[in-house]
């Protein structure tokens, strides 16, 4: 693992050990030692308890000073949570979206997200996500509400924690999960390019109940195994 410099070290220790929750080094309900995760990353235990006091109050960790912290587990209520609320978000911001989104910018992820389907393995599945988070930072840029954007990070940690269980669990379906994630982003981006803002709000409102329902059948072979 790549040691962290001095610069901003409060920072970069909260993101990560943030990324080590996400990407499954770190797993629901594990323990965590200050000690371990100072030497790890190669700093003083200091910004390591920082980070752990910021985790919690975003409920990744829990953590109180007397005990020690603990990755928290993933729930059925915070499933049902998370896409209660991005079904309410989401289908909004894009269909405004549909009037103001760049159209150069649209058509040029259009043409990424068709070229995904010529790659394999880790490139393929390295380049959906990454055309997946464009695809949010496109619809989130046309955000003109500071609030909204407020509360759209405050529930994207849980979102990425959440889709990140799923596909580490159903790892044996990540070519199924590719395409149809693919499918319901180019459905998306072409109700963009229509300037549709019907089309655009129903298409996110598809892959969001889409991605739910993945999510669900992940989190119950994970319960009964």
């Amino acid at each position: 693992m790549v040691k962290i410099s001095n610069n901003t070290l409060s920072e970069q220790t909260y993101e990560a050990i943030k990324d080590m929750i996400f990407a499954y080094e770190l797993e629901p309900g594990e323990f965590l030692s200050i000690e371990s995760l100072s030497e790890e990353l190669g700093v003083s235990q200091t910004p390591i308890r920082e980070a752990l006091i910021r985790l919690s109050n975003n409920g990744l960790v829990e953590y109180n000073p007397r005990r020690k912290a603990q990755v928290s587990e993933i729930s059925s209520e915070d499933i049902d949570e998370a896409y209660e609320v991005r079904k309410i978000l989401e289908p909004y911001i894009a269909s405004n979206a549909a009037a103001s989104a760049n159209r150069a910018d649209v058509k040029e992820l259009k043409g990424e997200i068709e070229a995904i389907s010529d790659l394999q393995g880790e490139e393929e599945y390295e380049k959906f996500h990454e055309t997946d988070m464009r695809l949010n930072k496109l619809l989130l840029d046309t955000v003109d509400n500071e609030l909204l954007l407020q509360m759209f990070d405050f529930i994207e940690n849980w979102n990425i924690r959440i889709r990140f269980f799923a596909e580490a669990t159903a790892r044996e379906h990540r070519e199924t999960v590719i395409g149809e994630g693919n499918k319901e982003h180019l459905s998306i981006v072409q109700a963009l390019l229509d300037r549709s803002p019907e089309r655009a709000r129903q298409a996110v409102l598809d892959h969001l109940q889409s991605a739910e329902d993945r999510t669900w059948e992940a989190f119950n072979k994970h319960k009964n195994e």
